[in-house]
């Protein structure tokens, strides 16, 4: 029987005269958004001669943005919340730690059903066991920057490490179910530190 799968939400705030919706869409659902018509009408994530018509992301192919666009970079989370301030309408939100392939693109995909598209890379060390993992993990800032402009994302938010884990914070969030069952048996903190990152990105943005 298919396991039953759902999109993480939250409701509709103000921002000024702006109304924004955040959604956050997992990553493991990729393969559940790759024929949205909407998304596929703006030219986001459609196959190309590269990755070929199988492919329901395509991370070549750029869509004809507006004269003058230019995706905004925050490093801080005063500049997040600036540049989040300053748009009007909904806004898309797509959570990543880089590395950006064709299953990250077509999250952007989905978020394009919103009038903004905002993005986070962030490598969060708090969901990482081992150390060497964490050294190891692919780190192409500049490649997704240029995946995540040509896909017409609004803001980027790259934040260092300190400036999601200032020093001295002691606030957690734990899955007190999740962290005891399948993946989390065999990766104790991982669902702890999944959840707590998430949590602050949405309080941020």
């Amino acid at each position: 029987m298919p396991q039953k799968t759902t999109t993480n939400r939250i409701p509709p705030k103000s921002i000024g005269n702006a109304k924004r919706f955040i959604i956050i869409i997992p990553f493991q659902y990729r393969a559940l958004i790759g024929n949205n018509q909407d998304a596929s009408k703006k030219g986001i994530g459609q196959s190309c001669g590269t990755c070929g018509p199988a492919h329901s992301a395509c991370i070549h192919r750029k869509i004809d943005l507006p004269k003058g666009f230019s995706m905004q970079i925050c490093r801080s989370i005063v500049e997040m919340r600036a540049a989040v301030g300053a748009m009007s309408g909904s806004i898309g939100l797509v959570t990543t730690m880089g590395a950006l392939h064709a299953g990250h693109m077509a999250l952007v995909k989905a978020a394009s059903t919103h009038d903004n598209v905002v993005a986070t890379i962030f490598v969060n060390p708090t969901q990482f066991g081992d150390p060497s993992d964490l050294d190891t993990y692919p780190r192409t800032e500049t490649e997704d920057l240029a995946l995540l402009e040509q896909a017409g994302v609004a803001a980027v938010f790259i934040p260092t490490v300190g400036e999601i884990y200032p020093e001295g914070e002691e606030t957690i969030v734990e899955s007190t179910n999740l962290a005891n069952v399948f993946h989390g048996l065999v990766r104790p903190g991982h669902y702890r530190g999944v959840a707590t990152v998430v949590t602050k990105l949405f309080n941020i943005i």
